[in-house]
């Protein structure tokens, strides 16, 4: 399973990396997440910093990597904006370069398609005549997943000009 596996002592041990292997493996994982794992698991805290160490040169364990995973699976898959993934990953406890990483993964095209999609799609549900409060309707729609706000304005107000 892991080459890493041979540097731990007592079957113990080797029980719970290669529970920890699967469970990194089913789907990328955060460290924290691994952390709480551990925790649950009941694990003593000198041999979870061993763990982790192991799973990270085995390459079961890269926040990097889960980062790029989480950002563009939340954006394409969810359609989250920037902010609300930011929020989701300084949740799991990756840095702030890593973040950086993973957002400029999401293509800037992409990103303005899908937000003017999800314009026109809370547009067709609107019945408000009054043009401001239809477009705040929008806006608000967008800021709750995670779009920019003034991004979010500009791209309603070009869709939906002044008469």
């Amino acid at each position: 399973m892991a080459k890493q596996i041979e540097t731990l002592t007592s079957d113990q041990e080797k029980i719970i990396y290669r529970q920890l292997g699967k469970y990194c493996a089913y789907r990328e994982r955060a460290e924290s997440e691994v952390w709480n794992k551990l925790k649950e698991l009941e694990v003593a805290e000198q041999l979870s910093f061993k763990l982790i160490e192991l799973l990270k040169k085995d390459k079961f364990l890269n926040n990097r990597r889960f980062a790029r995973f989480y950002a563009t699976g939340k954006f394409s898959n969810n359609k989250w904006g920037k902010i609300k993934i930011r929020q989701g990953l300084r949740e799991k406890k990756i840095s702030s370069a890593d973040i950086n990483f993973a957002m400029n993964k999401i293509n800037d095209k992409e990103y303005e398609q899908t937000i003017n999609k999800l314009i026109e799609k809370k547009a067709a549900l609107l019945k408000d005549k009054q043009l401001f409060v239809f477009r705040k309707k929008i806006v608000d729609s967008l800021r709750i997943k995670g779009y920019e706000a003034d991004i979010a304005w500009d791209m309603v107000k070009a869709k939906f000009p002044d008469k």
